[in-house]
């Protein structure tokens, strides 16, 4: 964000060490204090719901697709990557309302089916063509989305399993995440790609290493982004719904925004912005006494989430919140609420068109002999 290297005194850099070391502990804490583990949930209440979620997820995927292909072109003609953040909204009117709509089907439909399903082949299928439809997004140089997602269906998984997770496996996991992540960057930037950086860990690292910079500027100058702390918690209400560019940025919008505007206003005019981070915004709420309170919440939640995995219901909901509970270190303290707000609208939906499909198959269903005699 700065044309010339950033730096902070010795005091502010002593301080945010200390604010990461103490949320460190205060996350893990809460999360290991008195463990209990937690059964799997059993799915045999919730298998009548798969002929449903299937028939919906596969007539709702071709509209993924195409929205995706349609966001993908306009962004190639458009600037790129950028146009995420600077042109957002002539990109989703490049997209026909219906297309935008039924594309919003396929994920929570994907979610409900790994959620309930066991057979590992049909797992496998609805997995391979939601990536598969999402491709494009990839190669735009978007990859939280879909890593988060990738990661949280990686949790499901060893929830439903319900055997101790294996290090190697998820070490592999990682490595592979952080190639692809790799590549991305370089694409979305344009620049040369090459396979000794590509394989170069120090470059993805060095990436995230961004919301450490956010958290020095909170640490550095909370007097700039206080005034605001009700407008970022209100307005993280709405990102699920809501996507903010710099077209109608203003202060108090977002906190990353605010940081950007402080270090270069004249790039993030551009579309170009830092991510957020919970340890900063924590420190700007309440500083040294906020990250540790926050920080016992943070733990706590954790908890419950993994204690609700013992049912399948409430393992939808997890589900649902984990990619932003994921994202927190880079994201928004309230994110997980907005993805609950958008899960409850869009499992309402799906809900709706159970009843409907419930109705037809009872009125659609061939009457046996003994069923036509008493008519």
């Amino acid at each position: 964000m700065r044309e010339y290297p950033f730096s902070v005194s010795d005091g502010v850099s002593g301080l945010v060490l200390l604010c990461l070391a103490l949320s460190a502990i205060c996350v893990y804490v809460p999360c290991r204090w008195r463990y209990r583990w937690v059964p799997p949930p059993a799915n045999s209440a919730v298998r009548q719901y798969l002929p449903y979620l299937y028939l919906v997820y596969f007539v709702s995927w071709p509209f993924l697709l195409y929205k995706n292909y349609l966001y993908y072109r306009y962004i190639q003609e458009n600037g790129g990557y950028v146009a995420f953040f600077s042109d957002y909204a002539n990109l989703v009117a490049n997209v026909p309302l219906i297309v935008r709509l039924m594309a919003l089907l396929p994920l929570p439909l994907l979610l409900l089916i790994f959620v309930f399903e066991q057979r590992k082949k049909l797992l496998y299928t609805v997995v391979a063509l939601y990536f598969g439809g999402s491709i494009v997004l990839l190669l735009t140089g978007t990859r939280m989305g879909p890593f988060s997602l990738i990661l949280t269906l990686w949790y499901i998984a060893k929830v439903k399993s319900g055997k101790p997770a294996r290090f190697w496996r998820l070490a592999v996991l990682g490595i592979l995440l952080t190639v692809v992540a790799n590549f991305i960057a370089l694409a979305r930037f344009e620049e040369e790609i090459k396979g000794r950086s590509i394989l170069n860990p120090v470059d993805f690292v060095a990436t995230q290493g961004v919301s450490l910079g956010v958290t020095e500027v909170a640490v550095l100058r909370p007097e700039i982004f206080r005034p605001h702390v009700v407008s970022y918690l209100l307005h993280e209400l709405q990102i699920e719904f809501v996507q903010a560019d710099v077209s109608n940025y203003f202060p108090g919008r977002q906190f990353g925004y605010d940081v950007s505007v402080y270090l270069n206003p004249s790039l993030f005019s551009q579309g170009f912005a830092t991510a957020g981070a919970y340890i900063g915004e924590a420190y700007v709420i309440g500083g040294i006494i906020g990250v540790v309170v926050i920080s016992i919440l943070v733990g706590f939640g954790l908890r419950v989430l993994y204690q609700c995995g013992s049912s399948s219901g409430l393992l939808v909901l997890v589900a649902f919140i984990m990619p932003q509970v994921l994202l927190l270190p880079r994201g928004f303290l309230f994110g997980w609420i907005s993805s609950l707000l958008r899960a409850a609208i869009l499992l309402a939906s799906l809900a709706l068109g159970w009843a409907v499909y419930c109705f037809l198959a009872d009125n659609l269903k061939p009457q046996t002999s003994a069923q036509q005699a008493s008519a």
